[in-house]
């Protein structure tokens, strides 16, 4: 019996591809590495800028605070402290004037008639003014020892005049004259020691008259107080 033929022989199979190269440990350490680190600074200026906010946020609320209880308490410091020396001012003049008739305190202003400083002569200074002046100086000298260096304050001297028409080729109105009188007195004090940057003369002539509101609603003259007069005012620069 005849031999079968040969069958050719089956191709081996395909050889299946290569798996693809694994990836490299170290590579993959440092990439994980890395982002470890951004997250953790990206979480630090979270972090960071909540604490900058919190800290902003709490002292805004002690501004607030403080802003609260100034209005609780009242006048700012600088009108506070004005009042207080006003009062101690006046208590001062009034202790060492106060026996004298045309002197007193009268609406924020303390006033001296003009018959008690000056002479015959509209504008000079008679030596029982030089006496009232000097208890004025002394007041003043107590205050630039004793008021706030941050209260701005000042002394203002200010003249007034009647209306009777001026006699004298010296003057050419009541309001030059009302001005002297201040001057006589600013110069007077800055002679005795009072500083020129706390003090200003300044005058009204004859047109503030000394008035006082009488119940009726009318206007009557105030019997204790001369038309002319010197008003000293302790008021803020």
């Amino acid at each position: 019996m005849p031999n079968p033929p040969l069958r050719p022989k089956e191709p081996a199979p395909a050889i299946a591809a290569a798996a693809a190269p694994s990836a490299d440990p170290t590579e993959t350490a440092d990439a994980r590495t890395q982002e470890i680190e951004e997250l953790r600074r990206q979480l630090r200026a979270l972090q960071d800028e909540a604490a900058a906010a919190e800290s902003r946020n709490r002292e805004l609320e002690g501004k607030l605070t403080a802003a609260e209880t100034r209005q609780d308490k009242g006048p700012p410091k600088t009108t506070a402290g004005l009042a207080r020396a006003r009062a101690d001012f006046f208590a001062k003049l009034t202790e060492a004037l106060g026996d004298r008739t045309g002197v007193g305190a009268r609406g924020g202003r303390f006033v001296l008639a003009s018959r008690l400083l000056f002479d015959a002569r509209p504008a000079t200074l008679d030596a029982s003014g030089r006496a009232v002046l000097d208890a004025v100086a002394a007041a003043v000298l107590s205050l630039e020892q004793t008021m706030p260096r941050d209260v701005p304050w000042i002394v203002r001297v200010d003249g007034h005049a009647d209306s009777t028409p001026v006699r004298s080729k010296q003057f050419a109105s009541n309001w030059a004259l009302s001005f002297e009188r201040a001057n006589a007195v600013v110069q007077y004090l800055i002679a005795r020691g009072v500083s020129p940057q706390r003090l200003v003369a300044g005058a009204f002539g004859e047109f503030q008259p000394p008035r006082a509101q009488a119940r009726d609603g009318s206007k009557e003259p105030e019997p204790d107080f001369d038309a002319r007069r010197i008003e000293l005012t302790l008021t803020e620069r």
